[in-house]
């Protein structure tokens, strides 16, 4: 189960010794909690962690040339920017039909349309196609955005961020009054936030190792009927 921003308030309260929930209240600790958890989102992200990466199937017509926010199918709604795209026929269900599609600069030196979109660009918020023949199951992994805590039901959108974003949300409470404290809970927090960064680099390791993989049986499958 997703922890939620209820979580993170609870934690304050405990770690702050204000047990009553009276001063340290959900809607006091928003401001702070936005500005921690907007520090862990720039912290991993120029570390490239994959808890930033997300991934979307969806389905692209014959003919489609581009998907963006509002068409149907569309970009998901936490959508930030691609880093890859694979396809295969619409309605295929081997691992091996997957092929990657090549992200390019412009589309107007790319080859003719044909059965398969094999290229791509990223323009204006969208993604581009020439368009094929028929119709093309895309699989898109892409860096998501982060959205504010909102509401307590909100739930932290990092796995295993809930630690660091504790102990830099009360550094930030405590600041004007208590600087001391307010160093000891940012350096519990960057430390948390260290350990996270070691965990999430593995997970991106094996993460790449089996894209690798992916890609090699895409390629082998490609070459199959060269081969025959």
């Amino acid at each position: 189960m997703a922890e939620r921003y209820a979580s993170l308030v609870a934690g304050c309260q405990m770690a702050l010794e204000e047990y009553d929930g009276q001063l340290y209240t959900p809607a006091l600790l928003l401001r702070a909690a936005n500005f921690a958890l907007e520090e862990v989102r720039l912290d991993l992200t120029r570390s490239g962690i994959s808890d930033l990466r997300k991934e979307q199937a969806f389905t692209l017509p014959a003919a489609a040339t581009s998907i963006s926010s509002s068409s149907t199918p569309g970009l998901p709604a936490d959508f930030s920017a691609p880093l890859e795209l694979y396809e295969r026929l619409s309605g295929s269900t081997s691992p091996r039909d997957w092929m990657p599609v090549r992200l390019v600069q412009d589309l107007l030196e790319a080859e003719e349309p044909g059965e398969t979109l094999r290229v791509y660009a990223f323009q204006e918020g969208k993604l581009k196609f020439r368009g094929a023949t028929t119709a093309r199951e895309l699989k898109l992994d892409y860096m998501a955005d982060i959205a504010d805590f909102t509401s307590p039901a909100d739930a932290i959108p990092v796995r295993m961020a809930l630690v660091p974003l504790v102990y830099l949300t009360c550094a930030l409470l405590v600041r004007a009054t208590d600087r001391d404290g307010a160093d000891r809970f940012r350096r519990d927090g960057m430390q948390a936030l260290s350990k996270l960064r070691s965990i999430a680099n593995k997970r991106e390791e094996m993460a790449q190792a089996l894209r690798g993989a992916r890609r090699n049986r895409a390629y082998r499958g490609r070459l199959r009927p060269l081969v025959q």
